[in-house]
């Protein structure tokens, strides 16, 4: 599905990580440690071409990653940073916005598909007529995978998903990932609850990305 293979992946001219070579596969869930700046958000960013700052190859479906149109790429492959954006207004409007986008037309959600999803995630339902700018941290990042699962991706891409949860939320949302079958989810954690179900991990140690078996689901 995605192969991965980065010589040199950069932070300005500095150089994070060498000689990184990783396959992802369909419904692969990895979580991805490492200390603070050793190039995790950067990897994942260089993923769907939000980092150009790198030397080597990444295909998609054996297709280089550059030869899609950004739009295209960025539709099968979406990156949600730890502060994830929403655009104004009312929270219910706010998630339909990008099915408007020509890209994504052709989806139809509806409130019942919502409202469920509000469920796993420990959301209440009146949060849909609140403004965005009433929402918390927490709040944010949730409404936000909702709305980027609801657009169909192939792969999510996740940076701290959740940095703002508490320990109950947190593992309800990775359990209910791993039930997601199709889906491909890449999360950067530092939570150890993600990294004891998510069953594959990637390291960064010593300047570069080990591949690893991670978490113990089956246990949880």
């Amino acid at each position: 599905m995605l192969h991965i293979k980065i010589d040199k992946l950069y932070h300005q001219d500095l150089i994070l990580a060498e000689n990184i070579e990783l396959q992802v596969n369909q419904a692969d869930k990895i979580v991805v440690q490492g200390s603070t700046g050793c190039g995790k958000s950067s990897l994942l960013k260089t993923l769907n071409l939000f980092n150009f700052n790198f030397q080597g190859e990444i295909a998609f479906h054996h297709k280089n990653i550059s030869d899609y149109q950004p739009c295209q790429l960025r539709s099968n492959i979406i990156y949600l940073m730890q502060e994830p954006y929403l655009s104004a207004g009312i929270v219910s409007d706010s998630i339909q916005e990008p099915f408007n986008l020509k890209h994504k037309s052709h989806l139809t959600i509806s409130q019942s598909d919502i409202i469920a999803l509000f469920d796993v995630f420990h959301l209440p339902q009146a949060l849909l007529t609140k403004n965005v700018k009433q929402l918390s941290g927490g709040e944010k990042q949730r409404i936000s995978i909702i709305q980027a699962f609801l657009m169909q991706p192939q792969i999510l891409l996740l940076d701290e998903p959740s940095s703002a949860l508490d320990k109950d939320t947190s593992q309800d949302i990775a359990l209910w990932f791993m039930q997601q079958k199709q889906l491909t989810v890449i999360a950067i954690s530092h939570d150890h609850i993600w990294q004891n179900i998510f069953p594959r991990s990637w390291s960064f140690i010593n300047q570069t990305v080990i591949a690893e078996q991670a978490g113990n689901y089956d246990s949880i």
